[in-house]
């Protein structure tokens, strides 16, 4: 199936995972009205065309692996009435569970995380996808026939996700063909 575009309009979604759903199609113009979306993947899909202009969020979550003493950071509040000191208090305990301590807009928030990899995405690249560009955390386009060849890419892409053969515009991809024509016609001429 495709992305259903009215499921952005929900006012509580911040991560959205459709990976390996088998769904085609484009991503829908409404993606860059999510309220507070700041995890979209959907890689390992079919989904062909642009990537829509986004606008990712900053997150504030928790460290679901962080355990101090046997507690994680949901179960903090739980049993915070039987200790002897409040957890939040620690820096570590604060670093690791910003949301259960509720220090969201103090705390280094976590950057938004944008993975499309892996599927028939192309044409050229939106400017920006978030008002957080130095605070990405992960984005991964590998995979997708990506740019236009006109200018350069986006500054919210990673320089480690620069490959050439990556973001192949549709003027190089109809040189690249005609050249391997002219090679398969020289080398059927020769008898090779």
């Amino acid at each position: 199936g495709e992305v259903p575009g009215r499921l952005f309009e929900l006012p509580k979604l911040n991560v959205l995972t459709l990976h390996g759903n088998r769904l085609h199609g484009t991503l829908p113009p409404e993606l860059a009205t999510a309220p507070g979306l700041f995890f979209f993947s959907a890689h390992s899909n079919r989904l062909a065309g642009p990537i829509p202009s986004l606008n990712l969020h900053k997150d504030c979550v928790d460290d679901e692996s962080f355990v101090r003493a046997g507690l994680t950071c949901s179960t903090f509040p739980l049993v915070e009435s039987t200790l002897s000191h409040t957890p939040c208090r620690d820096s570590e305990v604060a670093l690791h569970c910003p949301k259960t301590c509720k220090i969201c807009g103090t705390a280094s928030a976590r950057g938004p995380v944008l993975l499309l990899h892996d599927n028939r995405l192309s044409c050229s690249l939106p400017e920006e996808v978030t008002n957080w560009p130095q605070d990405m955390r992960s984005i991964s386009l590998v995979g997708n026939m990506l740019g236009n060849g006109t200018r350069e890419l986006p500054q919210w892409i990673h320089s480690d996700e620069h490959q050439p053969f990556l973001y192949v515009s549709g003027n190089t991809a109809n040189q690249i063909f005609r050249r391997m024509v002219l090679l398969a016609s020289m080398c059927a001429l020769c008898g090779l």
